[in-house]
């Protein structure tokens, strides 16, 4: 292993090397699966090393259960990284925003802190778990990126939650999370003597923990005492959720017992016989740990006693022998059992003989599908026992479900108990039948509902917690695409139901965003995201042409309409984008009729006149435009916004469409050659985002509109001559840029603002008469035009970006060309360098001309090129 390990890491993983194997990893992950292995072996050229780590992240994504996102698992090298302190940051020292105050225990691969964040932002505690270096490899941080986006949207009372994370500078992941001051729960149940039945209740919140998970599409596949705190109020904490895995803190006492098996790292008393065999892991690998988890709580004893045993004995015991009953198991003396429960060891097994018995097995079958088929129907036969009715783990006969019932109404039935003796077993039977086939009927409907859940889940509650996360455009694609196959499996099942359509127009809604919609982060396939917009589209309408008060309904065909003028706008069909828009508006006009809360009424009008007011008065679309009309659309929206209560303007989305609307009222001043309104207007905008940022500083939308902030106040200075200071903010504004497309390398949205932000750069330099500085901003700006051009061929922005760079580095040749003390050669050859360019960028306009997509500034920048170089 140590040299498998070393031989990997004989090239440095520089950033420049990190982003030449993620490029090659998503491009293979377009090829055919049979051309794979071919294309890798040519892309590679010889380099096996980079042909390895490929591979490796593909193995890992091809590994991938397609209905459950987990983590996957790593190889243990603690015994071929003995801990070295002198690679792991002191107590005082800052990890990320974080003060390390006391080291609190030593894992195989890192060191746990307790630690404070304190900052302008907040104060907060937390534990600050940091990677050993030798255990930074590439793959290892794939993991910890998915993982941490991932875990980023558990948000349960009996997580311990995930509160930040990142990378050291010298490339060591670390994790920040709820720090849990507590005992493992198996410790707590014996300090406070819980009885059976407080055991059973505290479990039971440990299990609404884990089925939360399960929605959420994680599997945690290290479920141990250990890993369940319970705090001195009572409260079960969940920690180490997927990320054990990958950092592997564990104390020393339980390191012991960790052993690698198929290159696993697990913990063999709680893992389940297909971990140990290293098949397939579901989330019935989690059942059965809480199955041996309750077992251990209940019976005071595991299952299997393997301290000490051979590793072939281990596996042998876990996949063929059968465990004893727990209150088989149950150590006779020595059992403290608590007030509610004596002491007694042969009570306590009466107590668990039986019920608790028949769930305790039922849950550590061997066979996963003879286990319960989630934790939800684990936790529901648990709650069945406290609730004296019968549980599904004993497939009660009908002396089993009659006693049950007597014990659960004992006085209601000693008073008809004559009666009952009058029955004939004929009509015993017939009634136990009915009520059969009402709880298969019952089973069956709830069965729809929790995949009709899970779905919805998926679709908007794991989707939105992801949306704002650095590299999550990927994933969320993936989510969304498996939400929607479920929910238009469930609607052909389901009919016409109304709810379900607008489940589905919903899904293809935000599968567009995802697909391509430009004003977002998305995967560049605009006409993927067309055909989910018009689905989407025909399903509201045709839903509104039953019920034309549908209020789901219209909100679908208006965000429909909305999105589909977004993508004509970025093909440069404005005609069509200025039809939706008007169409949009009128939806959203028809909605906030008819709702109560201000924000909700008010903002996606505002958002509606924004979007039209841009068509009309932005100087890049055809010469079609109203400058006039969209200033008023703006001021009108402002004013919706200004009319609002003092809390409501406080909101969060309030006040990011006031600096947007305030960012449009400048544009419209500076393009009328008003400096002093329009600076005023771009500093309202300025202040309202540093305070967005300074709350939401991890939000991408915050993130990306403070850099338009900064470009427009940098294009302001330098219409009024004040490069130096323009320099600072476009600089800043790149920073930004460069910042967002590095964390999600997929966002096309990204990659053409970090284009935009060189562009600027350009400007700055060449204000600065920094010439060489600008030709290579200008450079680096059309080099990422083209990328992504490579992926949206029918991007008419990044097309008209292309030509007019082409014809603004023909006036830069043109002007190095006669600087003085220039030799004539070089002269000459900068003069022809500015004619080549010219060219190119004037027969780019051209295409676009025959197109119908030209606008008046096309036009004007040729000739102002001509007259430069002297041309007639």
């Amino acid at each position: 292993m140590r040299a498998r390990f070393w031989a990997r890491r004989s090239h440095a993983m520089t950033p420049e090397r990190w982003r030449h194997v993620k490029d090659l990893f998503h491009r293979a992950l377009e090829c055919d699966p049979a051309l794979r292995p071919a294309y890798l072996v040519a892309e590679a050229a010889g380099d096996h090393e980079l042909l390895g780590e490929v591979q490796s992240l593909l193995s890992a994504h091809d590994n991938t259960d397609e209905s459950l996102v987990r983590p996957e698992p790593v190889v243990d090298l603690r015994a071929e990284f003995p801990v070295d302190e002198s690679t792991l940051p002191g107590v005082g020292r800052y990890v990320g925003p974080y003060r390390l105050l006391r080291e609190v225990g030593w894992g195989g691969m890192g060191a746990v802190y307790e630690a404070v964040r304190e900052d302008e932002q907040f104060r907060k505690r937390a534990a600050l778990k940091i990677v050993r270096r030798e255990m930074a490899s590439e793959a290892i941080l794939v993991r910890f990126r998915l993982e941490r986006q991932i875990l980023a949207g558990l948000d349960h009372p009996h997580i311990a939650a995930l509160f930040d994370g990142g990378v050291t500078a010298d490339g060591r992941p670390w994790f920040a999370m709820e720090f849990v001051e507590g005992q493992p729960i198996d410790e707590y149940c014996r300090a406070h003597r819980l009885g059976v039945r407080e055991r059973v209740s505290l479990f039971l919140e440990v299990c609404e923990a884990v089925e939360y998970a399960h929605r959420n599409l994680v599997v945690h596949r290290d479920l141990k005492p250990g890993n369940i705190l319970v705090t001195a109020d009572g409260r079960p904490k969940l920690l180490d959720f997927g990320i054990a895995k990958l950092v592997g803190e564990e104390s020393a006492a339980a390191a012991s017992r960790l052993t690698r098996v198929g290159d696993l790292l697990l913990t063999p008393d709680y893992a389940s016989p297909e971990q140990v065999r290293g098949g397939p892991i579901t989330t019935a690998s989690d059942v059965y740990s809480l199955g041996v988890i309750l077992y251990e709580l209940l019976a005071r004893t595991r299952p299997y006693h393997l301290e000490g045993r051979p590793l072939h004995e281990i596996v042998r015991t876990i996949t063929e022998h059968e465990p004893p009953r727990p209150s088989d198991a149950i150590e006779q003396g020595g059992v403290s059992a608590g007030p509610a429960d004596p002491s007694d060891g042969t009570r306590l097994s009466r107590q668990l003989t039986g019920d608790l018995d028949s769930i305790v097995l039922k849950a550590i079958r061997k066979e996963p599908d003879q286990r319960y088929p989630s934790v939800t129907q684990l936790r529901e036969d648990l709650q069945r026992y406290l609730e004296g009715r019968p549980v599904m783990a004993r497939h009660g006969s009908s002396a089993y479900r009659l006693r049950k019932f007597v014990v659960r109404h004992a006085a209601a039935v000693s008073g008809v108990a004559l009666l009952m003796l009058v029955l004939t077993g004929g009509v015993i039977s017939t009634l136990l039948q009915a009520r059969r086939a009402e709880a298969e009927r019952a089973r069956a409907e709830e069965r729809f509902n929790d995949l009709r859940g899970l779905a919805s889940s998926v679709l908007f509650e794991i989707h939105d917690s992801i949306a704002d996360l650095p590299g999550a455009t990927a994933t969320r694609s993936l989510l969304i695409q498996r939400g929607l196959e479920y929910l238009n499996r469930l609607s052909r099942q389901s009919g016409d139901d109304p709810s379900m359509q607008r489940e589905v127009a919903t899904a293809y809604i935000r599968l567009g965003m995802v697909q391509g919609t430009p004003t977002s982060a998305n995967l560049g396939d605009v006409d993927g995201a067309r055909r989910s917009y018009g689905l989407a589209l025909a399903i509201a309408q045709r839903l509104l042409a039953v019920d034309p008060n549908d209020s789901e309904a219209r909100r679908a065909e208006a965000l429909a309409h909305e999105k589909l003028s977004d993508l004509d706008v970025h093909v440069g069909n404005l005609p069509t984008a200025v039809g939706h828009a008007r169409a949009a508006l009128e939806s959203w006009r028809r909605l906030s009729e008819k709702a109560t809360e201000p924000v909700g009424a008010v903002l996606p009008v505002v958002i509606s006149h924004i979007k039209l007011g841009d068509m009309l008065g932005n100087p890049v679309f055809p010469n079609r435009g109203d400058p006039s009309g969209a200033m008023t659309a703006y001021q009108n929206a402002l004013r919706m916004l200004e009319a609002l209560p003092p809390d409501a303007q406080a909101n969060t989305r309030v006040l990011r469409y006031t600096s947007i609307l305030h960012e449009r009222v400048g544009e419209m001043h500076m393009l009328g050659g008003r400096n002093k309104p329009a600076m005023d207007a771009y500093q309202s905008a300025f202040a309202i985002r540093e305070r967005l940022l300074r709350e939401n500083p991890t939000n991408r939308d915050a993130m990306r509109d403070m850099g338009v902030a900064h470009e427009k106040i940098c294009g302001m200075l330098l219409a009024t001559g004040e490069s130096q200071r323009a320099s600072t903010h476009c600089t800043q504004a790149l920073e930004i840029y460069e910042r967002l497309a590095s964390s999600d390398r997929l966002d096309m949205q990204a990659l053409q603002t970090v284009a935009t932000g060189h562009l600027w750069q350009y400007r700055v330099f060449s204000a600065l008469n920094r010439l060489g500085e600008a030709e290579q901003a200008l450079a680096r700006s059309t080099e990422l035009l083209g990328k992504v051009l490579d992926l949206q061929k029918n991007n008419v922005q990044a097309r008209r970006d292309i030509a007019y760079n082409a014809l603004y580095a023909s006036a830069l040749n043109e002007r190095m060309a006669r600087q003085p003390n220039l030799p004539a050669r070089d002269r000459t050859q900068r003069h022809q360098r500015a004619l080549a360019e010219y060219e190119r960028g004037r027969d780019l306009l051209k295409a676009l001309q025959i197109e119908d997509r030209a606008i008046t500034g096309d036009t004007q920048l040729i000739q102002e090129t001509r007259v430069l170089l002297g041309l007639r």
